[in-house]
């Protein structure tokens, strides 16, 4: 985990029912990981984790959010664009497989995002700063 990311768990009981992993940088996001446990799926816990990224996404002014999903994952694919999010390109031999490589679809979500909060501006001149650090 890196300190720049956005990571939240999902907890019921002290178990782990789902997390996401994302990182936001000035005016897009992308989530880089989301998961619901196999006893789990289909209870609503990934449209809640996807409501909350989208959530941390307007606090800090993001207007678009993007994701890679593997092609062969029908289920994930059939989630994101029932949350709106389009197809928008494919990245070739993306994910690292056994015995070779399965290519990415890119989706990108646009939000509702038309004003800059106070949050976003003090993020967008933390990141000025740490990359004039470096």
């Amino acid at each position: 985990m890196r300190k720049d990311y956005e990571f939240y768990v999902c907890l019921e009981n002290d178990k782990v029912q789902g997390f996401f992993i994302a990182s936001f940088s000035l005016l897009e996001g992308h989530l880089l990981n989301i998961s619901v446990a196999p006893n789990m799926k289909r209870q609503g816990i990934g449209n809640e984790l996807l409501k909350k990224v989208e959530s941390i996404a307007n606090k800090f002014g993001i207007k678009e959010i993007f994701l890679e999903v593997r092609e062969s994952n029908k289920e994930a694919i059939s989630f994101y664009k029932t949350n709106e999010f389009l197809e928008i390109g494919l990245r070739k031999n993306y994910y690292k497989l056994y015995d070779g490589r399965e290519d990415a679809l890119i989706f990108s979500k646009k939000l509702r995002n038309d004003s800059f909060s106070l949050k976003q501006i003090f993020y967008v001149l933390s990141n000025i700063f740490r990359f004039r650090i470096r």
